[in-house]
């Protein structure tokens, strides 16, 4: 909700300055932008924080690795 309204207000924003210089094709260019910068803000941050999650499961899967080659050493010892 929060981020429809911010979505809503840059738009706003992006009409009026574009609407200061007097042409149609910048008030529309600056109002879509403006309209748009929120949303694309956040599938940013939604991005960059799967990259970090892939990454810590690269490391998990990296030590079960080594957990299994040291519980295969101990089972080997015990036999």
């Amino acid at each position: 909700m929060i981020l429809i309204i911010i979505s809503i207000l840059c738009g706003y924003v992006g009409l009026y300055i574009g609407g200061l210089f007097g042409v149609d094709f910048l008030a529309i260019s600056l109002g879509l932008i403006g309209f748009l910068s929120p949303g694309l803000y956040k599938l940013d941050q939604i991005h960059e924080r799967m990259k970090s999650t892939e990454s810590e499961i690269d490391i998990l899967k990296l030590h079960l690795k080594e957990t299994r080659a040291v519980i295969n050493k101990i089972d080997k010892k015990i036999k």
